[in-house]
Order: C-alpha cells, then sequence, then structure tokens
C-alpha cells in the first residue's frame, strides 16, 4: 500500500491562492541582497506555504501494482466476483464477469480519452508521468 498526499485544486482554491499573492509583499519577501539561490528558496518557500494554506488535501491509499484506468467500481466488481466464486454460484459468477469485462472496458475507454484530451492539451508532462507509470517506472498515481 502506497500513501500519498493529493491536493485537489478547484476554482476557489485558485481564488484563495490569487488572494494570498496580491496580499505579500514581494520586495520584502525578496529583501536577501544579491544571493539568487537564497532569494529562489524563499520564494519557492512562500509559494509552497501559500498552496499549503489555500489548497485542500488529502491522503490517498493505493497499491503499486494498480492500473491507472483501476477505480472504485472496478474494485467492487472484482470483490464480488470473489464472492461469487466463493459462493459457487455459476450463474451469478457468470453475470459477474461480464460486468467486470463492461466495467474495464468502459474504464480503459475513460482513461484513453484523458490521455488523449492532455496530449491535446499539450500537457506533455502528466502524459509521460502517466506512461511511466504503466511501464513501472515512475510514482504510482490514483
Amino acid at each position: 500500500m502506497v500513501p500519498r498526499l493529493v491536493q485537489r485544486w478547484t476554482v476557489e482554491c485558485e481564488d484563495r491562492l490569487r488572494d494570498c499573492f496580491d496580499c505579500t509583499l514581494w520586495d520584502e519577501l525578496c529583501d536577501h541582497g544579491d544571493d539568487i539561490n537564497a532569494i529562489t528558496e524563499c520564494i519557492t518557500d512562500y509559494i509552497n506555504f501559500c498552496c499549503e494554506i489555500a489548497v485542500p488535501s488529502k491522503i490517498v491509499r493505493g497499491f503499486s501494482n494498480n492500473k491507472p484506468w483501476m477505480n472504485i467500481e472496478i474494485k467492487a466488481l472484482l470483490k464480488e466476483k470473489k464472492r461469487a466464486f466463493l459462493s459457487k454460484d455459476r450463474q451469478a459468477l457468470k453475470e459477474v464477469r461480464r460486468r467486470l469485462r463492461l466495467g474495464i472496458k468502459t474504464a480503459k475507454a475513460r482513461y484513453k480519452n484523458r490521455m488523449e484530451e492532455q496530449l491535446s492539451q499539450q500537457n506533455v508532462a502528466e502524459v509521460w508521468r502517466s506512461l511511466k507509470t504503466i511501464s513501472g517506472e515512475g510514482p504510482p498515481i490514483g
């Protein structure tokens, strides 16, 4: 199980973040002399601080071997399939398998559409992150 901290960005969060930046005294924040590294670190820390305050976050638990198209509905169908298998009800198992295949097909199509949308918006960084996750190289997404 891999716990991750996920931020939920909304329009209200962006407004709060914008308000936070509007009331910032940038001249005083950047008053570190000529040391560009100190200025950069100070501004980065301040931006991260404002993001922590303005954007709500929650801890999400996921399994590192989950595919990106796995969702709550598919997990529920997998549990239902296991129950049907253990109860040895062949008709129920057949029905659940059919719904599971359909659910996986739908989830994969939804994931494909999301990837295509990211490509059309030229969000290449997110596409590469997803591809690394699928190949097992990158951090899991949830």
